[in-house]
């Protein structure tokens, strides 16, 4: 009697963890992690309060429902990670590119043009004003830490403009 008492609960909470990763993949991960590591240690020290006095059922529940349910609740998490962006670009392009943003420069830009060609002409113009800025900034530490190396440059330049020598 037991043995099918142990099958029954068995069954019960892969049903429950399968249920539960379906509503919401986050909450079936933390329950598929809690019957991973409850049974674990119940493996160690028999936990006969949670039902868990006997290793060979503890081991079934930690290999039969709590394995699973932490890999396919992953699974599912990761999933939902790639589709919200896909369906986000879909529904709302304008809420779309600001989340791109933090995630991926590159790609943000290659969907800026996609999207919104006028908005990513100015963000062209903007990186490249920025570019010019840094470069001018770097001449200017050079030019501030060495005044002789700056003075000699503007020689040259003059020279090769008026031809002397």
């Amino acid at each position: 009697m037991k043995l099918v008492n142990g099958i029954g609960i068995v069954i019960a909470l892969l049903i429950g963890s399968v249920f539960l990763a379906v509503v919401s993949p986050e909450l079936g991960f933390v329950t598929g992690l809690l019957l991973l590591l409850v049974p674990g240690f119940a493996l160690i020290k028999p936990l006969p309060r949670l039902k868990l006095g006997h290793r060979g059922f503890s081991f079934a529940v930690l290999s039969f429902v709590g394995m699973p349910a932490t890999f396919r609740s992953l699974s599912m998490v990761n999933k939902q990670e790639e589709v919200e962006p896909a369906l986000l670009k879909q529904d709302n392009p304008e809420a779309y590119l600001p989340s791109l943003k933090d995630k991926d420069q590159e790609l943000w830009i290659s969907e800026m043009a996609d999207i919104g060609p006028e908005r990513y002409a100015a963000e062209l113009v903007r990186i490249d004003k920025e570019q010019e800025l840094r470069h001018a900034e770097a001449a200017a530490r050079r030019e501030a830490e060495n005044p002789l190396h700056a003075q000699s440059v503007c020689h040259n330049y003059l020279d090769e403009k008026t031809g002397a020598d």
